[in-house]
């Protein structure tokens, strides 16, 4: 399937479930330029099972190629569309990790790719008890050093894992890429702005899809009659703004408005101010998804340590003209080592 097609596909899925958290530029894979091996150690793979409460999870075990020592790992979460282990920035972390000393654990999302189960996407707290339970089964193998155990997230992901830390995960470090500080209906909302002038509309036209994207908020919450919705929406779909809108095409059914409640009004900062270990945040300049200066804000409220990296010119998921943004790289592994989680 090519890149169109996907976007299309998207596109059909995103109107089947109109209160998905887009991670839009996830939808398609991107070649991923500057992937010459770093030097270090060499790698092994090995394909595993992780049984969870109510499913299985398929994922791979990425090791350094070095049994002298128990290896310190990262568990890595997804964002919201990539839920498989094919994402480019889960590829380059079980090909640079490894090298590095470090082991990565990359799995298929509940009820995505190999894994069975009820999907999780948007279901932040089943997400963390996965998490959960991924740490629990790492610290059991004998190849990883069951004290150093750090998590690697991207965008959706990163409101996830100070869930899975609350929820009891063992771990040591944060590395956050893309993070949230806001809910996920004020992050859609940016994201939404954001993308329509990127795309050259008017402020007039952005101000009329973030008109009809809040009345379909306060429809999820029954404060907007069906009727009204659905006369926006028909209207909203004849314009050349809709298809970057990311609106559903008909008004919610009671169980779609529980789905959206649960999902986009999740509030992360409950879940930040108890994180109590050491985190870096690292977005490009140039996301268009990601509230970065009010993100960063509600996470240095409550950890003024937190480190905070830019990378000059890239997109929410660090890409710069289609290959991975090149500081990136250097940034992941000094990052690691010198918060202890490198042997």
């Amino acid at each position: 399937m090519g890149d169109r097609d996907a976007l299309d596909a998207t596109r059909r899925a995103l109107r089947r479930r109109p209160h998905l958290t887009l991670d839009w530029a996830n939808v398609h894979e991107i070649p991923r330029a500057n992937a010459a091996p770093a030097a270090g150690l060499a790698l092994r793979a090995v394909e595993v099972t992780i049984p969870v409460e109510g499913a299985v999870l398929a994922a791979t075990l990425s090791l350094p190629d070095d049994a002298n020592a128990p290896a310190p790992a990262l568990v890595v979460l997804h964002g919201a569309s990539g839920g498989t282990r094919s994402h480019h920035l889960l590829s380059h972390l079980r090909e640079v990790l490894p090298r590095a000393g470090f082991a990565a654990l990359t799995f298929d999302r509940r009820g995505d790719g190999a894994s069975t189960g009820e999907r999780s996407l948007g279901d932040f707290e089943r997400q963390a008890e996965d998490a959960v339970a991924i740490v629990n089964w790492l610290r059991g193998r004998s190849e990883i050093d069951e004290n150093r155990i750090g998590c690697w997230a991207f965008s959706q992901g990163a409101w996830v894992a100070p869930v899975a830390l609350g929820a009891g995960a063992a771990l040591s470090s944060l590395f956050l890429v893309g993070a949230s500080g806001v809910t996920p209906a004020a992050q859609m909302r940016y994201g939404v702005a954001a993308n329509l002038r990127r795309a050259g509309f008017t402020e007039e036209e952005v101000a009329t899809a973030l008109a009809v994207r809040t009345l379909v908020e306060e429809h999820a919450h029954a404060d907007a009659e069906d009727d009204e919705v659905e006369r926006s929406l028909r209207a909203a779909a004849n314009e050349r703004w809709w298809e970057l809108a990311y609106l559903p095409i008909r008004p919610f059914s009671a169980g779609e408005r529980q789905d959206w409640i649960r999902e986009m009004d999740f509030d992360p900062e409950p879940a930040i101010s108890r994180v109590d270990i050491p985190t870096l945040l690292i977005y490009g300049t140039d996301d268009l998804w990601t509230p970065v200066d009010s993100s960063v804000e509600v996470w240095q409220r409550h950890h003024p340590d937190a480190g905070v990296r830019m990378i000059d010119g890239a997109s929410h998921d660090l890409l710069i003209g289609g290959g991975l943004a090149e500081p990136y790289e250097a940034i992941l592994t000094e990052w690691l080592v010198e918060n202890g989680a490198s042997r």
